[in-house]
Parts: structure tokens; sequence; C-alpha cells
């Protein structure tokens, strides 16, 4: 098991390491070629052109997954029919003019084989890989999740001056489970038996604190816009065909990625560790499923690049299922479905008693 290895949640809700679950071995069809390379046509489109139909699909395809700003029609979809009628004529025409200028040479509404125009299409095209229907759905969850992280800090900071309060009147033993505002915490992470139950009430908050700065995130390869403001920021759709487990697969991350900006993977060419990937399995869930999830895969992504001192998934299930309640103290704090599950109760302002 690599630490390069990422987490992949499921949808019967347990995450699995990708090497494990037939992750692809060569690097996707669809991430094989160069940067600008990606989308390769066989012959010229626009008015008057030969106009592939297959080519016309592409291009079509590629310039709804490009946003309005860079001449793309992510705001106003083409049809991917395959033919070059007015309307895509019109689209090409016009992100030509957003790229190179209105007047410019190079604008002249034609895009042919390995030139100027193709190769913007595809430098923008592989930096967009939200698909433009299913943003809108993403994108809700994406908020919610975040409104939960803010309920889980907002949970810690009391717990936090309580235990100063202890520390500085020299008090000690059980004081979490005696305390009602604070049973919450203490139900899933267990401080009053943590070694250092202020330093481990700190590693959580910090941890919630670095998922909150990872959806606000601008990623340079997305739209710009963070996370459940208008775009989804660190989360893209995942570019790679994944057929394991008859194809649940919700989402996943890799361990730390937070950490790894601008780190690609070695075993699928183009696969960045620095992002969040959402599977086509993920609109399958259930709604609760899917703000579970995101939390889930962030705990994975903001801890540490390390399957020892990083989250990793020592347990799963609700907080008073066999399996969690049997991990230790300290595997509390290093669990990801801990951290979902509080973060969500906290935000519900009810115990979670049951799978959704």
């Amino acid at each position: 098991m690599a630490n390069s290895d990422p987490f992949v949640s499921h949808l019967n809700g347990f995450c699995f390491v990708g090497s494990n679950l037939g992750r692809p071995k060569k690097p996707s069809p669809l991430l094989t070629q160069s940067r600008k390379a990606q989308i390769v046509i066989h012959g010229t489109i626009g008015k008057s052109c030969f106009n592939r139909q297959d080519d016309v699909r592409k291009i079509q395809n590629a310039l709804n997954h490009i946003s309005a700003k860079d001449g793309g029609t992510q705001e106003d979809l083409l049809v991917t029919d395959g033919i070059c009628g007015h309307l895509t004529q019109t689209a090409i025409q016009h992100f030509q003019d957003i790229q190179f200028g209105k007047g410019n040479r190079l604008s002249n509404g034609i895009i042919e084989p390995n030139a100027p125009t193709i190769n913007q299409i595809n430098e923008l095209f592989l930096e967009t890989t939200v698909d433009p229907v299913r943003l809108p759905s993403l994108n809700s969850f994406i908020g919610q999740a975040n409104q939960a992280i803010n309920a889980a800090i907002a949970n810690i900071l009391p717990a936090q001056i309580l235990l100063n309060l202890n520390r500085n009147r020299n008090v000690g033993g059980r004081v979490f489970t005696g305390t009602p505002e604070l049973r919450l915490l203490n139900r899933h992470f267990d401080i009053d038996h943590q070694a250092d139950p202020s330093n481990a009430v700190e590693e959580i908050r910090q941890i919630y604190s670095l998922m909150r700065t990872a959806m606000l995130t601008r990623n340079d390869s997305l739209t710009g816009t963070p996370a459940g403001v208008g775009g989804t920021g660190i989360f893209v759709i995942d570019p790679t065909p994944r057929e394991d487990r008859g194809g649940t697969s919700t989402a996943y991350a890799f361990p730390g990625g937070f950490h790894q900006f601008h780190k690609f993977d070695r075993e699928v060419e183009g696969l960045r560790h620095d992002q969040i990937y959402i599977c086509a399995a993920f609109d399958n869930a259930f709604a609760e499923r899917k703000v579970r999830v995101i939390i889930h895969e962030l705990a994975h992504f903001v801890g540490k690049p390390s399957r020892v001192n990083g989250i990793i998934d020592h347990g799963y299930g609700l907080a008073e299922d066999r399996d969690m309640k049997k991990l230790t103290p300290r595997q509390r704090v290093l669990n990801a479905d801990t951290y979902a599950n509080f973060a969500l109760e906290a935000f519900t302002g009810h115990n979670l008693t049951r799978w959704a």
C-alpha cells in the first residue's frame, strides 16, 4: 500500500485504497496524450469545411466544458450532435475572438488540425474538468459540507476554553462527559481518554480549519472560484474510467494532497494529488451521504501525507456502530469517518442513528 494511492469512497460507505480496486495500471485514454493534444481532429471544422461528425462532436463537447469568460459555451450549452450548424459556427468564431481578438488572422471561424485554435481548446479543456451539467448539484453539496465544517469548528471552540480553564484551575478528570454542551466532541473523539486532551482538541480543530481553507482554495486548474461560492474549487469530476466494484466509487482523494501542490500522479498521467475527484456513482448517493463523502475525503486530503500519522480509515460507520466504538482515542483523531460524523451532527443538531 503506497502513500501515493488514493482513498476511494463507495456507495456502501466504505473507503478503500485505490490500488486494490482496479485503478488503471496504464494511463487513462483520456489523459495519455500531451496536455495540448488531448483532442485530435482529422479535418477542418467551420463554415464550408469538411466537418467530420466525430470531430465536430469533440469540439462541441470541449466548448461546453470551457467557461464563458474564456469564450466557451459552459453557460449556454451546444447540442453535441456532430453537426456544424449556425450555433456551432458562431461558438467557434466567438471562442477565437475571445482568445485571439477580433480581426486577428487566427480568428477566421475555422478550426484546423494541429493549429493554434485546437491547441488553445485543448489547453482550456484539460484545465476545466467540471461537468457543467453536474456543477450546480455538486456545488450545493459542497456548500452544505462547508456549513457542517463551520459548525464543527464552532462546537470545538467552547471545548478549548473549558480545557484552558480547567488547566489553569488544575482540575483533572473526565470533564467532557459531565458537560452537556461538550458531549458531542467527546462522543466522537473520546477526549476524556486522550493522552493530552488539549493537544487532541487543537489537532482536531486544525484539521477542520484546513478543510475550510481547502474549500476556499482557488484551484488554478479550474475556474478560479472557491468551492461553494459559484464554483467547485479543488473538487473536479473524475476524468478516469472506473469500473471497480460495479462502478460504486463516489469520490477519491490522495492522502495529504492539500500539502502537495501541483504534484502529479505517477500511474495516471495528468491526475493531480491536489484535487479531490468526484466519481459517477456520487450522483446515485442520498443527499446526506454526499455531504459525508465530501467531508470524509477532505479529511484524507488535508491530513498528513502519511499512512502512519495521516488521516486514514481505522473504522467505518456512525458513532454507535461497533466498528467505530472499538477505536482507540488516538485512532479516532486519525479516522476520516469520525470527522464526517462529528461535523454532520454539529450541523444538524441531532445524533446520526442510521446510514443515509
